[in-house]
């Protein structure tokens, strides 16, 4: 396999797309920037003939997955698993962790923490996959039944996963899909392409079959269409999809509710909610109902987030993230500032006295 990772300088890394394990670049390839407009990586792009042999291939693939043993194919995914957390431990992966950043604005360490994690969950996918299992076993995934009262039947034999970019653990969707022994069509994020690739990259390098994961750099129409599954983030699913081929996840509704007799830990704990993976995971608290008395509340939370200053993402301090965009970011501000002009009171700015823009 080749390795067309290599940077450009320091900066600019040519991120592939994946025909199984061909990495895929092009004459005149996208480029992705930074908040500031400087080019930060190079993606790969695949055109309709290309996508049509990804998904034809992948159907033929599920057979080869399906047909290793189960101690061998766990292993596959351990040994994938080690030569990420191993690049991480060496620094070889710090020009992919400088990129993510700048792309997604994830403070650095919180990035490589993510990264890291999601190697963890590929490592234990036997235990994740057990769990799921009825009887405990993974045999199933493998045979297609287990004699034992249920059955793994998947619908088709591969899937599209459209993958969110909010946070590297989020690639835990796929990696289990491709776990189940169903070859994946990965549909990136623009706010993160590397994970993947990342993870698609020391797969094939540990041993996976030919087309067991083939990765596409945005949205993929042709992909969708193909594909005999598809796994789609949220609710806003294409038109061109029939219900009965899509399943959603990741929907981010994650609310609290304060009582009036609240444990002394109370809010810190709601803090690290709010902050776990950066505030960037669909488990986060979004919002608070409160019993009690409201702007009590907000300003012991205001307090708690006081605790987290705002630092430069390459910090090994920082936890808060960033927007790259300004744009969104200034459409946000405008919102809150209507609210405050209409007599809402921001308990963050008086708590921690940082301005709403930085």
């Amino acid at each position: 396999m080749s390795a067309p990772t290599a940077a450009l300088g320091t900066e600019v890394l040519d991120v592939p797309a994946y025909d199984g394990a061909r990495a895929v670049m092009s004459h005149r390839p996208d480029v992705v920037r930074d908040g500031e407009g400087r080019p930060l990586a190079r993606l790969g792009s695949t055109g309709r003939l290309t996508q049509f042999r990804m998904a034809e291939e992948a159907g033929r693939a599920a057979r080869r997955l399906r047909g290793i043993d189960d101690a061998d194919w766990f292993g596959l995914l351990r040994r994938a698993a080690d030569r990420v957390t191993t690049k991480l431990d060496n620094g070889d992966l710090d020009v992919w962790l400088r990129a993510l950043s700048a792309v997604s604005g994830l403070p650095r360490r919180r990035a490589a923490r993510g990264l890291r994690t999601a190697a963890q969950d590929l490592a234990r996918m036997e235990e994740i996959l057990a769990a799921q299992a009825p009887d405990g076993t993974v045999s199933a995934y493998r045979t297609g039944g287990s004699g034992l009262g249920w059955s793994w039947r998947p619908a088709g034999r591969s899937v599209l996963v459209r993958q969110p970019g909010n946070f590297p653990t989020i690639n835990i969707e796929w990696l289990q899909a491709l776990a189940t022994r169903r070859p994946v069509l990965l549909s990136t994020a623009a706010a993160d392409p590397f994970t993947p690739v990342v993870l698609t990259e020391e797969l094939y390098a540990a041993g996976l079959p030919e087309h067991g994961v083939s990765v596409v750099h945005g949205d993929a129409p042709a992909l969708r269409r193909l594909a005999d599954q598809v796994l789609w983030p949220g609710e806003d699913v294409p038109a061109d999809l029939p219900a009965g081929k899509v399943k959603t996840y990741h929907f981010g509704r994650s609310r609290a509710v304060i009582g009036d007799r609240l444990p002394d830990d109370a809010w810190p704990r709601l803090a690290r909610e709010a902050f776990a993976g950066c505030g960037r995971l669909c488990v986060n608290m979004s919002s608070l109902v409160v019993l009690g008395d409201p702007r009590e509340a907000a300003e012991a939370l205001a307090h708690e987030f006081a605790a987290r200053p705002v630092l430069p993402l390459d910090d090994p301090r920082a936890a808060v993230p960033a927007f790259p965009d300004r744009a969104a970011r200034d459409s946000l501000a405008l919102r809150i500032e209507r609210e405050v002009a209409a007599g809402a009171v921001d308990v963050t700015a008086a708590a921690t006295g940082v301005p709403l823009r930085v």
